[in-house]
């Protein structure tokens, strides 16, 4: 089981991070979509992101990549049709807390970019 401090670095690193990384300028059309699937509780999905993806993204590189972060992983559904994680039943809750912030989170910097290009 994950320990808070590990959620929470979890949860930066995948929430927080991607925030500040993108800006209004995601609505633009022009850019390459890079999908990243991904696990929650993954020690090298986590080491990729922190340590080499967020350096790419803060080059030139970044400002044509639009990156779509999916969590998910090695995710099996039960006889119960319950989900069993690789990681254990936290990932698979992080995994679902993620993929929600990552829709209402696109859908504020949508509406944003909608809003900023009218003329009020």
């Amino acid at each position: 089981m994950a320990s808070h401090n590990q959620i929470s670095r979890i949860i930066i690193t995948f929430v927080l991070i991607p925030l500040l990384i993108f800006q209004c300028h995601v609505c633009s059309q022009d850019k390459v979509i890079l999908s990243l699937y991904y696990e929650s509780l993954c020690p090298y999905c986590a080491d990729f992101i922190v340590n080499q993806l967020v350096k790419v993204l803060q080059t030139d590189l970044g400002s044509i990549v639009n990156l779509r972060l999916v969590p998910w992983g090695n995710t099996q559904i039960a006889p119960n049709t319950s989900w069993i994680c690789q990681h254990g039943t936290d990932e698979c809750q992080l995994n679902t807390v993620e993929a929600c912030a990552i829709k209402v989170w696109s859908n504020l910097v949508s509406n944003t970019c909608h809003y900023s290009k009218r003329d009020i």
